[in-house]
């Protein structure tokens, strides 16, 4: 059977042996209806709209009929036929069968829909509306809240930004009580929620609001989150962190996100793995990060063996080694934007960093000799050398007249 059949898998078993022969006849319909899912989808069609006509009373069966209707409907693309369906069966989840069911079946639903390929964006907010307000009307708040954090989710993934905003301007409302103070119940609630809308900041890069929420998202205590949710906090703050300069703060950030995503098995973990590594350098620190034992066990993973290279350059304070590491593997470097928006300001510090040493037992120095030992053009490494200035990091000054440094002073 196919993937699409997973959504709302069932056991073709009576639960009783006491059953009438109505129950008989259309437990038998579904079973021969299942058979023809393959072979033979109009006819499963017609069986499946037989066994729910025949159930006089809302129940199990009746529901997995209309289950597997939906199923075909969505594999066929045939959205619009879906929907009567699909709102037929949403009536049975008030009463007629288990929550356990009713959520496992339409999760596995929302799952089939939000992959079509071919349903838009209006088709998918018609689909999660009835969704939502049957789930409402039944008082299910726990499903309630997850298909509406779906479809946050899904927005978010499809760049409608208003529209996720607004969903999550709901979701937070479903957090409050009355005088309009959180619930300290729904704390892992609100988290999720904090994780999706931080994720919406990062994107729009609207650092004022990203930096409140970052700092509210951490000030939640009285719950015990899923770790990928704490990961996905974290790591939005790395990104803030260092589009503000503040690469130790980043890379502190960077390094939880990374060890909560390695603890919930999420494979985020690599990428952050990379965005740690290239705030440890930014911030020129001493400490290799492969030494701690949580990123130790990734060091030789083939999709971070390139930063591993890079690392040992820049703590070797290998220039040559360095650059060499960034020219084989421009691709795996530039492919994440993210990465490929710092590599400018990585060049310029382990360029800096190894200036530094060069000028050190010099008096003066030609432009045209620091130049050659970069590997860069002469105004490039004047540049570099008034930074180091500037900064007083060296006592120095430029002669460009004269295409000279002289040091000290």
């Amino acid at each position: 059977m196919s993937d699409e059949s997973s959504a709302c898998e069932f056991e073709l078993e009576s639960d009783s042996d006491d059953v009438d022969d109505e129950q008989i006849e259309v437990e038998n319909l579904i079973y021969t209806s299942m058979q023809d899912v393959e072979t033979d989808p109009a006819k499963a069609l017609d069986g499946f709209s037989r066994a729910v006509e025949l159930e006089r009373t809302k129940g199990e069966w009746g529901f997995k009929a209309l289950c597997e209707i939906v199923k075909l409907h969505i594999k066929s693309q045939r959205f619009t036929e879906m929907m009567g369906p699909y709102r037929r069966l949403l009536t049975y989840i008030q009463s007629a069968v288990t929550r356990n069911m009713s959520e496992a079946s339409i999760n596995g639903i929302l799952d089939a829909v939000s992959s079509a390929p071919t349903l838009d964006v209006e088709g998918l907010r018609q689909f999660y509306g009835v969704t939502l307000a049957e789930l409402e009307a039944a008082n299910n708040e726990r499903l309630w809240f997850k298909t509406k954090l779906r479809l946050g989710k899904m927005l978010f993934e499809r760049k409608e930004f208003g529209e996720a905003a607004r969903v999550i301007r709901e979701l937070e409302a479903s957090c409050k009580a009355a005088d309009g103070t959180f619930v300290e119940e729904r704390s892992s609630e609100l988290l999720e929620t904090y994780a999706l809308e931080i994720q919406l900041y990062t994107e729009m890069r609207d650092n004022k609001r990203l930096r409140a929420l970052y700092h509210r998202s951490l000030a939640v205590t009285s719950s015990l989150p899923h770790p990928r949710i704490i990961g996905i906090i974290r790591e939005c703050g790395g990104k803030m962190h260092m589009s503000e300069r503040e690469w130790r703060s980043a890379y502190q950030d960077f390094f939880e996100a990374f060890r909560r995503y390695d603890e919930s098995g999420d494979a985020r973990k690599i990428q952050c793995l990379k965005y740690l590594v290239l705030a440890n350098m930014l911030s020129e620190s001493g400490i290799n990060p492969f030494d701690s034992n949580e990123a130790k066990a990734y060091k030789d993973d083939p999709q971070i063996v390139a930063m591993t290279s890079l690392i040992d350059a820049y703590h070797r304070d290998d220039l040559q080694a360095f650059d060499r590491t960034l020219r084989l593997n421009r691709v795996g470097f530039t492919d994440d934007p993210f990465i490929r928006e710092y590599v400018v300001d990585l060049l310029r510090t382990v360029r800096c960093n190894y200036l530094l040493q060069l000028v050190a037992p010099y008096k003066a120095l030609r432009l045209t000799f620091v130049a050659d030992a970069l590997g860069v053009q002469v105004a490039e490494a004047e540049t570099l050398l008034l930074g180091l200035i500037m900064d007083g990091r060296i006592t120095a000054r430029v002669d460009q007249a004269a295409g000279v440094c002289e040091l000290g002073g």
